[in-house]
């Protein structure tokens, strides 16, 4: 939480934050640290409390999940939301930067996808490459 505070990887102080964690029946409820809200699932895990949040969220696009999880990624992608990797999150943190840019190693800002759009990329190209794409030429 220190971390999130002290970084503001969200950029502007006024932009909200919550964190989700797994709960239980006895550890459970929301609670306020500073300007973010930390959440503890209650009867679902904290990846389905994630999907109900950005599913009934009024504008997804404007939402960032931080997950490694893919599954979690692609279907929040789905609904509109962008989606860091843990890392990715880090390096903003720390950079400070602009939302989707990063420093590459050469110190010069580069551009970057979202996780499903890099997913839906891969799984094209693969079926291209590897020739499982039945519809269309393969790349050999």
């Amino acid at each position: 939480m220190r971390f999130i505070e002290t970084h503001r990887p969200q950029g502007s102080a006024r932009n909200d934050v919550t964190v989700v964690f797994d709960g239980s029946e006895d550890v459970c409820g929301g609670a306020l640290h500073g300007q973010t809200r930390v959440l503890f699932s209650k009867g679902e895990s904290a990846d389905d409390l994630i999907k109900r949040l950005v599913t009934e969220a009024l504008r997804p696009a404007d939402m960032v999940v931080v997950t490694d999880d893919r599954a979690l990624a692609q279907y929040v992608g789905a609904l509109g939301a962008q989606v860091w990797s843990v890392d990715l999150f880090v390096v903003q943190a720390q950079k400070k930067d602009a939302p989707g840019r990063v420093a590459s190693s050469a110190g010069v800002d580069t551009k970057t996808i979202s996780y499903t759009l890099a997913t839906r990329i891969n799984r094209e190209l693969s079926d291209r490459w590897l020739g499982k794409k039945k519809d269309g030429p393969s790349i050999k």
